[in-house]
C-alpha cells in the first residue's frame, strides 16, 4: 500500500488483522492493502484513536500468543529436536508478552527474610561501637 494517510477503516482493518494472529507487525504490513510498518508507527504516534485501537489489538495478540503455548506444547514432536523447538517457541512468546506487559504478565519475584524454621528473625545483640580516629588532629 503506497497511501499513508490514516483512515478509520484502514486503521481498524490493520488492528483486526493484528488481533487475529500472532504474526509480527512487519508480516502483517506485507499483506495486500496494509500500510507500511513506518506508517503504522507514525499513525500510532500521531493519532489517539488509532493508538487506542492498536494497544487493544496488541493486548489481544499477546493473550492469543500465550494461549497458543498450550497448543504448541501439546502438538510438539516427541523428539529431542521437536521438544527444543517447541520450548523455544513458547519461551519467545512468553518473553515478548512479559516485556510488553510486565505488570500483568511478568514473573513476580519476592524476597522474604525469616529465622529458623520460617519463624521471625531473632536479634540477640545490638552493640554500638564508637571509633575514634587514629590522628585526632587530622
Amino acid at each position: 500500500m503506497s497511501e499513508s494517510s490514516y483512515t478509520p477503516e484502514i486503521g481498524a482493518a490493520f488492528c483486526a488483522a493484528m488481533a487475529a494472529t500472532t504474526d509480527s507487525i512487519a508480516t502483517i504490513c506485507k499483506r495486500k492493502g496494509m500500510p507500511s510498518k513506518a506508517t503504522v508507527f507514525r499513525w500510532r504516534a500521531e493519532n489517539p484513536e488509532f493508538k487506542a485501537m492498536y494497544e487493544m489489538a496488541k493486548l489481544e495478540q499477546l493473550y492469543a500468543g500465550i494461549e497458543e503455548c498450550t497448543e504448541i506444547a501439546d502438538t510438539a514432536e516427541r523428539t529431542s529436536e521437536g521438544i527444543q523447538h517447541a520450548k523455544l517457541r513458547i519461551d519467545t512468546r512468553m518473553k515478548v508478552a512479559q516485556r510488553l506487559k510486565p505488570k500483568e504478565l511478568g514473573e513476580k519475584v519476592t524476597s522474604e527474610l525469616t529465622g529458623p524454621d520460617g519463624g521471625p528473625v531473632q536479634v540477640e545483640k545490638i552493640e554500638r561501637v564508637i571509633v575514634r580516629p587514629a590522628n585526632p588532629d587530622a
